[in-house]
């Protein structure tokens, strides 16, 4: 999942316009990735609270699901839910603080 997500943010940072980001970053959910994802980043992986985040799950397969956030250094956090490993993310975009 870890890979997933660096591999998705490092594609959204190398797309000349918006609608050139993958799929996933480009919801209403995640707001305006080109603005906000700058500089540098750290991503993390938890299975742990992920209902913090706001983004819904399905009521399926609790067991394989965690989250990755991806936190840039103005302040603005990606956290994508993965249901499964290999399963497409469902993103959300946060401001610093607003979680």
């Amino acid at each position: 999942m870890l890979a997933n997500a660096n591999a998705m943010v490092q594609s959204g940072l190398h797309a000349p316009d918006a609608g050139c980001l993958p799929h996933t970053l480009q919801a209403r959910e995640v707001g305006n990735f080109r603005r906000h994802a700058r500089g540098t980043y750290r991503l993390d992986w938890t299975h742990r609270n992920l209902d913090w985040f706001g983004i819904r799950r399905p009521a399926t397969t609790y067991e394989n699901q965690a989250i990755v956030t991806a936190r840039f250094a103005d302040g603005w956090t990606l956290a994508c839910l993965y249901v499964s490993p290999a399963a497409e993310p469902v993103c959300r975009g946060y401001a610093e603080g607003e979680q």
